[in-house]
């Protein structure tokens, strides 16, 4: 019981600085075009949101709000334009809530993404990670948005013939 009880605490100081001390592809081992709805809830439990809407699943946490989307339908079909499996994990957008997060502190290494300014946004910038996968917008410095989808070699990989 002890080592449940401390368990549970490393996972919710964990909860917010997984996203920002990695620089992986994944979200709490969530991939996208690999990870299906049935590990995205041994995650974070059933979805609660009450759209009720297949493709996608909206996650409200104590630090960030997350959408995670997934494919619908037979793969390469009229609804799932990609050669994977019905409830895959296509994308992940995390919302960041509380507090502001400098993007100087997120332990991203930055040298691997290409940066780019909005033109129409003063202080908008989006840090695109080298192979895709990771998206990280960033306002007059402070972390926002993180978005995870697929890297380029699985976008290439699932595509339909």
């Amino acid at each position: 019981m002890k080592i449940l009880f401390i368990a549970m605490i490393l996972a919710g100081f964990n909860l917010h600085g997984t996203a920002m001390a990695q620089d992986v592809d994944s979200w709490r081992g969530i991939v996208p075009y690999k990870s299906t709805r049935y590990d995205v809830e041994k995650v974070l439990g059933t979805c609660s949101d009450d759209e009720g809407l297949k493709d996608r699943c909206l996650y409200k946490l104590q630090d960030e709000n997350l959408i995670v989307s997934y494919a619908v339908g037979q793969p390469c079909s009229e609804t799932n334009k990609r050669n994977l499996p019905e409830n895959t994990v296509l994308r992940i957008d995390i919302n960041l809530t509380k507090g502001v997060t400098s993007l100087k502190n997120s332990n991203f290494e930055l040298s691997k993404f290409s940066v780019e300014e909005d033109t129409e946004i003063p202080g908008h910038v989006a840090y695109r990670k080298i192979g895709g996968g990771l998206v990280l917008a960033v306002f007059r410095g402070s972390l926002q948005n993180i978005y995870y989808s697929a890297t380029d070699t699985d976008v290439k990989k699932a595509a339909c013939q």
